[in-house]
């Protein structure tokens, strides 16, 4: 698993959320399979992401499809 990504059953039920938020993976993940959806329209609506958070979100989902 990424570091930016993290699992604790104190934050949101254990689901994976990137680091230093209560953002899930899957949430990004499903904005960007979305509409079109791309990184730089998740950063307009969570702003404190960065790109490579987006992206580790990404990496994670496909790891964990494996």
């Amino acid at each position: 698993m990424s570091k930016e990504i993290i699992k604790n059953k104190k934050i949101l039920n254990g689901e994976p959320v990137l680091k230093g938020t209560r953002i899930p993976a899957s949430f990004v993940v499903g904005q960007l399979s979305r509409n079109g959806c791309n990184i730089e329209g998740v950063k307009r609506v969570y702003p404190q992401l960065s790109k490579k958070q987006i992206q580790n979100a990404l990496g994670y989902s496909s790891e964990n499809l494996k």
